[in-house]
C-alpha cells in the first residue's frame, strides 16, 4: 500500500498533487519538498487488510491504471481509522507520551470515551489526556522525563539560545548536533523501525545524566560557541542580587520546584569564590549556576 511513495521537490502550484512531476532539487527553481507517488515503484496488485475478520477491506488491483494506486493509502487509512482497536491504541499512545509510561486501563477508557463522544476529534481527545486528574495524579507526577533531544533543545531555548549569534554561527549547530549524537538521539537517525523510545528506562543511566549535566555546563558557560545569552537575561530582568538570580532561573528552568537546600547552595556559590571567601558574583559564576540547574532532576522532567 505504501510502496511508490517518496519525497521530491515540486513547483509551488503542484505541491499538493502527488502525481505532478518532480523538478530538479537544485536547478529546478522555486518549489516545495512534498510527497510524490511514483507508480513505477508501486505494488499494484490486490491487497487485503484484516483478512478473515469483520473489518476485512479489499484494495483492488490497479495494474491496468497504475496511477490509481495512490488511492491505496487513503483506503487503508480509512479502514484503520474505522477499526475498533484504533481509538484505544491512539489514546494509549497519547497517555504514554504526555502522562505516564504505563497508562492504566481506566485512564485509557476515559480518553476513549471522549474519542467516541466527539467522533475522534483529536483536540478534544488530547484535552481529555491532559485533564487535571491525570496531570495532578500524585502517583505519576514527574514520571515522564525528557528525551535527550527534548533536553538539549529546551535547555537551549531557556538560555535564549540563538544559532545566529554564535561565532562562527555554524558552531552552535555543530555543538547541538554533537551533544544529541553523544546522547544517542539524533533526529531521524534511529536504525530500528520502531522509533526512539517514549519510555524513560532507555534514557536513564549514570552516563546519560552526566552528559545532560555536562551539556548544561558547556552551553551556559560558552556564549561564544553556543550562542546562549544568559548575561542579557540577567540585565533585562533587573536581577541584581544572588537571590533574585537563583529564584528567577529556578522558576524558568524548574518551574520553581527547587528545595530550600538547593536554593541555599546556589546562592552561596554565587556569593563566594572558589576559596569560600565572600566576593561579588560575576557573569561566569552566573552562567555556571544556570548550568548546574540544568542538571537538576526537575529540569529533566517532561
Amino acid at each position: 500500500m505504501f510502496t511508490g511513495w517518496e519525497v521530491c521537490k515540486k513547483t509551488v502550484a503542484d505541491r499538493d498533487d502527488p502525481l505532478a512531476p518532480c523538478i530538479d532539487p537544485i536547478f529546478g527553481g522555486e518549489g516545495r519538498w512534498t510527497s510524490n507517488f511514483n507508480a513505477a515503484n508501486h505494488d499494484s496488485g490486490q491487497k487485503v487488510l484484516f483478512a478473515g475478520t469483520l473489518y476485512e477491506t479489499i484494495i483492488t488491483d490497479t495494474t491496468a491504471n497504475p496511477d490509481e494506486g495512490f488511492n491505496d493509502v487513503q483506503i487503508a487509512l480509512d479502514a484503520i481509522v474505522a477499526h475498533p482497536s484504533t481509538p484505544e491504541f491512539i489514546c494509549w499512545k497519547l497517555l504514554r507520551r504526555f502522562i505516564t509510561d504505563e497508562p492504566t486501563q481506566q485512564m485509557v477508557d476515559a480518553v476513549v470515551a471522549e474519542w467516541n463522544l466527539t467522533g475522534g476529534d483529536l483536540r478534544e481527545v488530547t484535552r481529555a489526556v491532559l485533564s487535571a486528574e491525570n496531570l495532578l495524579d500524585p502517583d505519576i507526577v514527574g514520571e515522564k522525563i525528557k528525551s535527550p533531544q527534548e533536553h538539549v533543545l529546551s535547555a537551549y531555548r531557556a538560555m535564549r539560545g540563538n544559532t545566529q549569534i554564535a561565532q562562527p554561527f555554524f558552531l552552535a549547530y555543530a555543538n547541538l548536533y554533537n551533544w544529541m549524537a553523544r546522547m544517542g538521539h539524533l533526529p531521524y537517525n534511529r536504525v530500528e523501525p520502531d522509533g526512539y523510545p517514549e519510555k524513560a528506562p532507555p534514557w536513564l543511566g549514570t552516563n546519560q545524566f552526566l552528559d545532560r549535566q555536562d551539556y548544561g555546563m558547556f552551553a551556559a558557560a560558552d556564549p561564544f560557541a553556543y550562542g546562549t545569552n544568559i548575561t542579557q537575561m540577567v540585565a533585562d530582568y533587573g536581577l541584581d542580587t544572588a537571590e533574585k538570580i537563583v529564584d528567577f532561573f529556578a522558576e524558568v528552568l524548574l518551574g520553581g520546584a527547587i528545595t530550600l537546600a538547593e536554593r541555599a547552595r546556589a546562592i552561596e556559590y554565587l556569593n563566594k569564590d572558589e576559596f569560600g571567601n565572600e566576593t561579588p558574583y560575576d557573569d561566569a559564576r552566573v552562567r555556571d549556576t544556570v548550568g548546574f540547574l540544568l542538571g537538576h532532576a526537575q529540569f529533566m522532567e517532561r
